[in-house]
């Protein structure tokens, strides 16, 4: 799928995220010191709960391919360099980062309270449904 068609899905919200691995990706990763960087785009327009879950998702992604990447570079030195297992390790943690993530949001909402509008007009219109019956239920019980 194009990113053009992905990015359409979204804004029309039969996706809620969009996921982009540059090409060179793998080739960032291989290159000492440069990192690779994961493209997400959210739409925010969509549900509270909806834009967390896509949020802990990226992160989820984000940090397995940042660990896998970070077992392979640790590999690949080792190989190379034949060094021992903890000078290895040492090494390791100086590669701890290797995969970032770029988050684009579309739609944005500045505030909860704009989020929460649509469901207090709804819920206000129900209570005021439901006092009203109440304060119709006497006259019915007299007949």
């Amino acid at each position: 799928m194009t990113v053009e068609a992905a990015m359409d899905r979204l804004e029309q919200r039969d996706v809620q995220m969009v996921l982009q691995i540059p090409a060179d990706f793998s080739k960032q990763l291989q290159s000492p010191g440069q990192k690779g960087t994961l493209h997400y785009t959210i739409n925010e327009s969509n549900p509270a709960m909806v834009k967390n879950v896509m949020q802990g998702v990226l992160a989820t992604i984000t940090a397995q391919v940042n660990r896998e990447a970070v077992a392979n570079g640790v590999e690949v030195a080792l190989k190379q360099a034949g060094m021992p297992t903890p000078q290895g390790q040492a090494m390791a943690k100086g590669i701890s980062e290797r995969v970032t993530a770029d988050v684009k949001s579309i739609h944005p909402v500045s505030s909860f309270a704009i989020q929460m509008i649509p469901m207090m007009l709804i819920l206000a219109s129900y209570v005021g449904a439901m006092i009203m019956g109440l304060n119709f239920c006497p006259i019915f019980i007299r007949l």
